[in-house]
């Protein structure tokens, strides 16, 4: 299965977003110019090792994750502890 197909098969599966997991901001979904618009991000980008998988999925923001582009997160996203 290509990335593109695991990754719309694990979108779909996906509760939809209601708020960035970065920043708390309230997504939207219906347009994706905005800068609220919800993106699916690989947590531990796969470019440093992280895994397709949906516990490596978090939703973000538009800008969040243009911020984050391949880099690890600065906050556990669980706990919201430091790293």
């Amino acid at each position: 299965m290509s990335h593109g197909s695991k990754h719309k098969r694990i979108r779909r599966t996906m509760r939809r977003p209601t708020t960035c997991a970065n920043c708390g901001i309230g997504l939207t979904t219906h347009d994706k110019n905005l800068p609220t618009h919800a993106e699916l991000d690989h947590i531990v980008p796969v470019a440093l090792g992280g895994r397709d998988e949906r516990s490596n999925y978090q939703w973000l923001c538009r800008t969040c994750n243009r911020r984050k582009g391949a880099k690890m997160p600065m906050r556990e996203p669980v706990t919201s502890q430091e790293w």
